[in-house]
């Protein structure tokens, strides 16, 4: 389409307007921002500084209301990465999600949040996968197995499994991407959802 050559002649006006929808205390009036924002610097990118500023922000926005908002704006900006950053400042973009899943590991639902990007964009996070294992294989259990845990985090348990054998079906490589240990590990906590998800939810005698 023609639009990003409409809007190119306004488009920093634009990320302006957003810069300060940024400031808003309205959570959901802040991810739209970071959707055009996003959007903008996608179609026609933006500095290296510019993309590690909105990605951090985005890391770190989990909350239920806007939640929707916040992963439009990353399948935006993630695929815009690949080709808007060099190979060092992707590397330095994707460290940072690591680097959360470590300091943050103890919200579960900013590890639910950081385990989805990765998740939806995972061929991109395919070349750095083994900075990721060790933190999604143990995220599994923090997903799938709480009691109250909900069925959108479960579902996202399982669907870490299969990343993990896509990502082992993509490689070149002969060694299987998971050790032993952290095979079993996963391999449990998967039994131990199904027998969970198998236990009647009214233990009551009639």
């Amino acid at each position: 389409t023609k639009v990003p050559e409409y809007t190119k002649a306004f488009h920093k006006d634009v990320v302006k307007i957003c810069w300060s929808l940024l400031k808003m205390e309205d959570s959901v009036c802040k991810s739209w921002a970071y959707v055009v924002a996003c959007r903008i610097v996608s179609t026609f990118g933006a500095t290296p500084k510019v993309y590690m500023q909105v990605y951090s922000a985005l890391l770190r926005s989990h909350h239920q209301e806007d939640k929707e908002l916040v992963r439009c704006a990353l399948d935006l900006l993630i695929p815009s990465m690949v080709s808007g950053l060099a190979v060092d400042d992707q590397k330095k973009a994707i460290d940072q999600v690591s680097q959360m899943m470590v300091e943050e590991a103890s919200s579960t639902p900013q590890l639910a949040h950081h385990c989805q990007s990765i998740l939806r964009d995972g061929d991109i996070f395919f070349p750095y996968r083994d900075s990721f294992v060790t933190n999604l294989v143990n995220s599994i259990s923090r997903l799938a197995l709480p009691p109250n845990s909900p069925f959108e985090n479960r579902l996202l348990a399982v669907e870490l499994a299969g990343l993990f054998v896509h990502w082992d079906e993509k490689s070149e490589n002969p060694q299987c991407l998971l050790s032993e240990e952290n095979t079993n590990s996963v391999v449990n906590n998967l039994v131990r959802l199904k027998m969970l998800l198998s236990e009647p939810t009214d233990s009551r005698s009639s």
